[in-house]
């Protein structure tokens, strides 16, 4: 998988273009025209290997990050939503009911 970025969100993902051009799996322009002569020398080039920097972008692919994230995400809201429980059980005025487990 080679990577021909043609644009990012400022702020949110202009790492991910210094990340791959510095890692040589692909490319970066937002001009229509170097786009096409992007994909053309890379398919037209004999010593330009695809494979190379296919191989290359598989290495550094984290298929399992999302699923990483989510998990600690989770770890988070569950440790936030115990500790609110705790919080509410010191009041002296707390009566827990099935009620509250329902929302």
């Amino acid at each position: 998988m080679n990577i021909l970025s043609t644009g990012y969100i400022p702020c949110q993902e202009e790492g991910n273009v210094s990340y791959v051009l510095d890692n040589g799996v692909g490319a970066y322009s937002e001009d229509p025209a170097e786009i096409a002569n992007i994909v053309a020398r890379w398919f037209e080039t004999p010593n330009f290997d695809l494979k190379t920097m296919s191989a290359k972008a598989k290495l550094l692919g984290r298929p399992e990050a999302t699923f990483d994230i989510v998990r600690g995400l989770t770890g988070l809201i569950i440790i936030f939503v115990a500790f609110s429980f705790l919080s509410q059980m010191s009041d002296p005025c707390f009566k827990p009911s099935l009620e509250m487990l329902r929302e």
